[in-house]
């Protein structure tokens, strides 16, 4: 079944790079724990609901897809390392090929970052000023629905900053 809702989720707030060994395994902080579980939450109170989880397999990506994983609970969780700072083609990829009708990808800037700006098309203009302006913020997430008809454009139905 091709993907027709496809949610980029940008992992939430981790702790300092100096903090861990290696950056695969930085660890969420408390704060970016609860800002996915509330990330997850505003997704869900919009009715819609992962079949899958594409996630890579970075720590704060794994236990990002923890927070996800509590609110919808009949999802699927794939882990990938090549999702691990991918670029935005890998991502493509990788949502076109194990992705379901409802897919939620959880990565890392800058991939994801570029990859929503080339998604978003150029009526969605505050979202591209913001995007420009600032990158795509730790624990944001960029909603996207797939014409029917082509099946390969896309259309930004919600996205869901920290702040709102």
């Amino acid at each position: 079944m091709a993907v027709q809702n496809l949610i980029l989720f940008r992992h939430a707030k981790a702790e300092n790079p100096m903090d861990a060994a290696r950056d695969e395994e930085r660890q969420l902080t408390d704060a970016g724990r609860a800002a996915a579980l509330l990330q997850c939450q505003k997704l869900h109170a919009l009715g819609v609901a992962p079949d899958v989880a594409l996630v890579s397999t970075a720590t704060r990506t794994r236990q990002t897809a923890e927070q996800a994983a509590s609110v919808f609970p009949g999802m699927d969780v794939e882990l990938f390392d090549d999702l691990y700072l991918a670029p935005p083609r890998t991502l493509a990829d990788v949502a076109a090929r194990r992705g379901r009708h409802t897919t939620l990808v959880i990565g890392h800037n800058p991939g994801l970052h570029m990859l929503v700006c080339d998604m978003i098309d150029g009526t969605d203009r505050s979202v591209r000023a913001a995007l420009a302006y600032e990158r795509f913020k730790t624990g944001e997430m960029a909603w996207f629905i797939a014409d029917v008809e082509s099946r390969t454009d896309w259309t930004l139905l919600h996205f869901l900053t920290r702040d709102r």
